[in-house]
């Protein structure tokens, strides 16, 4: 009674809240806590529903899904990046360069006002465009019950302000300020202290980063390299080493440039593996598994080809002392052949041995014939023997292979074997014309046992005959 009294209950419960949300007048954001209890009963979801609609947007196409893509436009990016690098490095070791400031002026890096500096601000505002799309993903993925998503906020903010500091030298300015209201001070200088607090923030964004983009071995690699890249000048400001050389002072100045391009390279690589999440676009073959694909197939092309490896080794073997005689020419080497040519020339040996075991069975079928006109006799002498057409196979290369000769000569051929099977029939109906008795209702031909009839030393044209001959009998019979 207790279970049945539960069930009742509970069935009034979800009528009275069915009709009470019925005759309710729903707004936008009960119905949108509704489907976001209905996507959080879908555990097997990755991404809720309503990122469909972000990816109609169109900064979405410009994302690389494809490897080769991808790997087409960081390549790019990359051969730029060492380009404007090694630029900066020959405009100052370079003396046509380095006595030409007004030609060398653009492509040193540490300018505020070369191209190396544009460059690293649109690389900057690439990646917070990066930031923006991934952030636009991100949000809606159903199992972040803490809310990481929001790191890549931070990050759009964070990188775009430095692309502006890069282009108007923002932490300098921002240094001045501090020491005009402060006053100079011994310690540290304003623009000191602003790129330390820069360093604690970055640290922290990257351990963050790094948490996000472990998926992506290409992304956290990148990312890492980046790390790298933007500690080695901050190194040098805190005169953790000298710098005694022009290819120190190269590396340092640099470094910004190559740590901005490993960042987005890193983004882009994070961006991509979360489209093809939510497009649910499955991964091709890795690096790895394609290269072991090759291999296989060389190894099974080797094993399908051993005659050759056969043919090689024959001349190994046969090595021996050589005996005093006369040296032969040595043959030719036999050109390697593929499994298609080697099955072409089996089935013409095949034919060749079936033309060659039929033979023997044409000669014995013209011994059996006793009689014969002279007029037959002399014509067979003057003319060759005809030899019987070769069977037809299956297939396309045998209708294609035959040439108009070989079809007049069997067609001639069996016009001669016609000629002498009604020649030896004539000749038969001869020798048998004396009356003979026979029974009533017997016809006028003999009658034929097929079983006593030896049919492999006829011919076509007797076969046919017989044949024909036999079937007229039944008929009567």
């Amino acid at each position: 009674m207790s279970s049945t009294r539960s069930t009742n209950d509970r069935r009034r419960r979800v009528l009275y809240a069915a009709h009470h949300d019925d005759s309710g007048s729903s707004t936008a954001a009960s119905r949108r806590e509704v489907e976001r209890l209905r996507e959080a009963r879908r555990p097997t979801a990755i991404y809720g529903e309503r990122v469909q609609r972000r990816l109609q947007s169109r900064w979405f196409s410009v994302v690389p899904i494809g490897r080769r893509t991808f790997i087409s436009v960081a390549s790019a990016i990359m051969g730029l990046t060492v380009l404007l690098v090694l630029l900066h490095y020959l405009s100052v070791t370079w003396p046509r360069l380095a006595y030409a400031p007004d030609v060398s002026r653009p492509l040193r890096l540490d300018r505020a006002d070369s191209f190396g500096r544009w460059y690293l601000s649109m690389l900057l505002a690439a990646s917070s465009g990066a930031a923006f799309l991934t952030y636009q993903l991100r949000r809606y993925r159903l199992d972040d019950y803490r809310g990481q998503y929001r790191l890549w906020r931070t990050m759009l903010l964070v990188l775009a302000f430095a692309s502006v500091g890069v282009a108007v030298s923002l932490v300098q300015w921002t240094g001045s300020l501090i020491d005009a209201a402060l006053g100079q001070r011994a310690a540290l200088a304003g623009a000191d202290w602003v790129r330390l607090l820069i360093s604690m923030g970055g640290m922290v964004l990257v351990l963050r980063l790094i948490a996000e983009t472990y998926r992506s071995r290409f992304s956290l690699v990148a990312l890492l390299v980046a790390v790298a890249a933007f500690v080695f000048p901050e190194a040098a400001g805190w005169n953790l080493f000298v710098i005694d050389s022009p290819i120190k002072w190269s590396a340092i100045t640099s470094a910004p440039l190559i740590g901005c391009t490993a960042l987005f390279l890193s983004l882009a690589a994070y961006l991509r593996l979360l489209y093809r999440e939510v497009c649910e676009i499955e991964s091709g073959p890795s690096l790895r598994e394609q290269l072991s694909n090759l291999k296989l197939f060389a190894a099974r092309s080797d094993l399908e080809d051993p005659v050759a490896d056969e043919e090689e080794a024959k001349p190994k073997k046969a090595a021996k002392p050589a005996v005093a005689e006369k040296e032969e020419p040595a043959a030719p080497a036999e050109p390697k052949t593929r499994w298609w040519h080697r099955r072409k020339k089996q089935s013409e040996d095949s034919e060749v041995d079936e033309s060659a075991a039929e033979q023997p069975k044409v000669e014995r079928q013209q011994k059996t014939k006793p009689s014969e006109p002279a007029a037959v006799e002399e014509s067979d002498e003057e003319s060759p023997p005809a030899e019987e057409p070769k069977k037809r196979r299956f297939g396309l290369g045998g209708f294609s292979k035959r040439k108009p000769s070989e079809e007049a000569e069997e067609e001639e051929t069996i016009a001669a074997e016609s000629a002498v099977d009604e020649s030896s029939n004539e000749s038969a109906s001869s020798q048998n014309s004396t009356p003979q008795p026979s029974s009533s209702g017997a016809s006028s031909e003999d009658h034929i046992d097929p079983d006593t009839i030896d049919w492999d030393s006829l011919s076509k044209t007797e076969r046919r005959r017989l044949r024909k001959q036999v079937k007229r009998q039944n008929r009567a019979a």
